[in-house]
């Protein structure tokens, strides 16, 4: 089945950020989207603009969209399991950590196994349970069950970039859906045709990204680690939707 298509004009524009650390494999500038439709916007890191560029318009290079992606992989790796030593490790050198910390995130001021293990109960206790856990699945939320409609959705999605390869057999985890944009980025890196992903781009943030917003909210106030505080609002800051004129065609 072909992948629903949004019917409203998208436009992108991008806050350019610049992080570095071996976890994103060296230094990396990228532009944070903010996507607007004629009805919404999907709103980027709450950042100083040093430039602004219209992504339909061909400003966007290749390069670009790799390091779009390798925020979003980034991202997606942070939610889909616990972190280990050798990313924590990443995250606190220097400019990473000053760069994280900038986005809204907090990073533990020593790093040891002790800090990994506290971090790892933070995220099972958070998102695994057995109890009062916070899932991080969109068919749990909206439908109160696994495999809902938006796993089928999701997996339709799949079909229009088949090469994608899912990390989890969950397909809506929240993880999953930041991987899926990764990759939708990362072939966009390599089209001729980069709209074309662009198109899917802005129907999948209505259809997968909304429904984020409460799920990080939750997490925040429930986690009991600075950590994934702050990664929950990095991520909401980056992924939010916020109301926005409509804007003529």
């Amino acid at each position: 089945m072909a992948v629903r298509l949004i019917k409203t004009r998208l436009f992108f524009k991008f806050v350019k950020v610049t992080i570095s650390g071996p976890a994103i494999g060296g230094q990396l500038t990228f532009l944070a989207p903010r996507v607007i439709t004629r009805c919404r916007r999907v709103s980027a890191i709450n950042y100083k603009i040093e430039e602004t560029l219209p992504m339909s318009n061909g400003n966007m290079s290749p390069e670009d969209y790799l390091q779009l992606s390798s925020v979003y992989s980034l991202l997606s790796r942070l939610w889909l399991s616990e972190v280990d030593l050798p990313l924590l490790t990443a995250l606190n050198e220097p400019d990473m950590r000053d760069a994280y910390v900038k986005m809204g995130g907090q990073l533990p001021e020593g790093i040891s196994d002790d800090v990994v293990e506290e971090l790892a109960v933070d995220y099972c206790q958070l998102l695994i349970g057995p109890k009062y856990h916070i899932s991080p699945v969109q068919s749990v939320w909206q439908e109160n069950k696994l495999q809902g409609s938006a796993a089928s959705s999701m997996s339709r999605y799949f079909e229009a970039i088949p090469t994608f390869d899912s990390p989890s057999t969950i397909v809506d985890h929240v993880g999953v859906q930041l991987a899926f944009i990764a990759e939708l980025f990362l072939q966009a890196s390599a089209s001729d045709n980069p709209e074309a992903h662009e198109e899917i781009a802005s129907q999948f943030f209505i259809d997968h990204v909304a429904w984020t917003t409460p799920f990080f909210d939750k997490v925040e106030g429930q986690a009991t680690t600075s950590f994934y505080k702050g990664l929950a609002n990095i991520s909401r800051e980056f992924l939010a939707f916020e109301p926005e004129e409509e804007i003529a065609e």
